[in-house]
C-alpha cells in the first residue's frame, strides 16, 4: 500500500509543505492501514478534487472502497456493498479482485437480473485469467445453484487442480459430481418463480402438482416475510435418488441449500408434500431476509409455517425431562442420533413459538436485527432484553 507514497515524494520537491492533495492522500493511506476504510474514502475523495495524479488516487480510493465493502461481512445484506464495489471497479477496472467481489455481492444481493450480472462478472475475470481461483469457485457455485451441473463440475475440477489441498473446494467438487451423476436425465418445468427438475421416475403430472404447491406457498410466505426471492430451483427425487444425491439422513424428506430438494414417492401424501414444500421454502426465505440466522430459528419458523403443533412438541419435551443446556446453540446438521435430532426440533418449535407469543412481532424484529448484521446473541438481547440462554432457561422452567 505504501508504494503509492511516490505521489508525495514527486510533489514535495517544489515545496517544504506537501500540497493539500498529497497530505490528503497520506491521511487516506494511514486511515486505510488502521482499518478505518470510511475515513480513508473521505480523504481520497477530497484528494481527488485537488489531485494532480488522479490514477494513483483513484487506485487508492478503489482499495478503500473494496475494504469498506469487505468490512460489511458475509452475513450483512450484500446489497449494501454494491455501490462501493461498483465504484471500485470503475476506478480500477483492471483489478480483477474487485470484479470478483462485485460479482459475489451481486449474486448474494438477490434478484435474477443481479445474479445474471454476477455470472458475467466472473466470466469477465476468467476471460482475462482462466485460472483465477476465486472466479472459478464463484462461477461454479452459481452454475451449481442453477443446476448446470456439468459446467459446475468443470469449474470445481480446475479449482481443485489449482489448489488440491483445499477441502472446501474438494467438498464442492464431490457434491457437484454426485448430484450430476444422479440428475443426468432429469426433466424440467420452467415457470416464472420456479424451475422444477424431476426424475424420469416421477410423472410429469406429479411435478406439475409440486409446482402448483410451490407457487401457492411462495405467495403466502413471501407476503408474510416481506421477501420475494429470485427464481428457486426445486429438484424432485425418488427416495433412493435423494439419498444418493444428498447423502442426507435417512429420515430427511427435503433440503434447502440455495435450491430446494424434495423426495416424492410413488404415492405421495398430498398434505405431507405441501408441509415439506412449505418447510423448505421457509428456509429459503429466512436466508434471504436474515443471512446468518441460526439453525434453531430456521427450524422453529419452518415447523410453525408447515403447521406443526407447539403444544404437542412441549408435551414430548416434558416427557423427555431436563434438556441439555446448550441444546439449541450447538450444531445439529451432522447429528446421526434420531432421538437427539427430534429433541432439537421439538425444542426449536416450542421455544420459537414461546418467543413470538410473548412479544407480538418479536421474531420479525429478531430477523431484521440479524439481517442488519448483528450476531445472533446481540440481536436476541436487543429484542428480548435478556440473553438467549437465560430466556431458554426461563422457558424451560415454565415448561415443567
Amino acid at each position: 500500500m505504501r508504494r503509492l507514497v511516490a505521489l508525495a515524494v514527486t510533489l514535495s520537491v517544489v515545496s517544504a509543505e506537501p500540497p493539500p492533495a498529497v497530505a490528503l492522500n497520506e491521511e487516506g493511506l494511514e486511515r486505510l492501514e488502521e482499518g478505518n476504510a470510511a475515513a480513508a474514502i473521505r480523504a481520497f475523495d477530497a484528494a481527488l478534487l485537488l489531485g494532480p495524479d488522479e490514477a494513483v488516487l483513484a487506485r487508492n480510493l478503489a482499495a478503500a472502497l473494496a475494504s469498506q465493502a469487505a468490512g460489511l461481512g458475509r452475513d450483512r445484506p450484500r446489497a449494501e456493498a454494491l455501490p462501493l464495489l461498483e465504484r471500485a471497479v470503475r476506478l480500477h477496472p483492471t483489478r480483477l479482485r474487485y470484479r470478483v467481489l462485485l460479482g459475489r455481492a451481486r449474486f448474494e444481493a438477490g434478484d435474477d437480473r443481479l445474479r445474471a450480472a454476477a455470472r458475467e462478472d466472473f466470466a469477465f475475470v476468467l476471460a482475462r485469467d482462466p485460472d483465477h481461483l476465486d472466479a472459478l469457485v464463484n462461477l461454479g457455485q452459481a452454475e451449481y445453484l442453477a443446476r448446470e451441473l456439468d459446467a459446475a463440475v468443470t469449474r470445481f475440477e480446475r479449482a481443485h487442480e489449482l489448489r488440491p489441498g483445499d477441502e472446501e473446494i474438494a467438498a464442492f467438487l464431490r457434491k457437484a459430481r454426485r448430484e450430476r451423476d444422479v440428475e443426468r436425465s432429469f426433466g424440467e418445468i420452467r415457470a416464472t418463480w420456479f424451475l422444477v427438475r424431476h426424475s424420469p421416475s416421477i410423472p410429469l403430472e406429479r411435478a406439475q402438482e409440486v409446482l402448483g404447491l410451490c407457487e401457492e406457498a411462495r405467495g403466502r410466505l413471501a407476503a408474510a416475510y416481506g421477501s420475494y426471492p429470485p427464481r428457486v430451483v426445486v429438484t424432485l427425487y425418488t427416495p433412493g435418488e435423494f439419498q444418493s444425491a444428498t447423502d442426507a439422513h435417512g429420515w430427511v424428506a427435503g433440503l434447502s441449500d440455495g435450491t430446494i430438494r424434495l423426495t416424492v414417492g410413488s404415492r405421495p401424501d398430498a398434505a405431507a408434500l405441501k408441509a415439506t414444500i412449505t418447510h423448505e421454502l421457509v428456509h429459503h426465505l429466512v436466508r434471504e431476509v436474515a443471512p446468518g440466522a441460526p439453525v434453531w430459528l430456521h427450524e422453529g419458523l419452518a415447523q410453525i409455517e408447515e403447521g406443526r403443533s407447539a403444544a404437542q412438541a412441549e408435551e414430548r419435551l416434558r416427557r423427555a425431562g431436563a434438556l441439555p443446556e446448550n441444546l439449541l446453540w450447538t450444531g445439529i446438521v451432522r447429528e446421526r442420533d434420531r432421538q437427539k435430532v427430534a429433541l432439537f426440533y421439538d425444542a426449536a418449535l416450542a421455544f420459537t413459538r414461546f418467543l413470538d407469543d410473548g412479544q407480538r412481532g418479536a421474531i420479525a424484529r429478531l430477523l431484521r436485527e440479524i439481517g442488519a448484521g448483528k450476531d445472533e446473541a446481540a440481536a436476541f438481547f436487543d429484542v428480548f432484553g435478556d440473553t438467549r440462554e437465560k430466556t431458554f432457561e426461563r422457558w424451560q422452567t415454565g415448561l415443567r
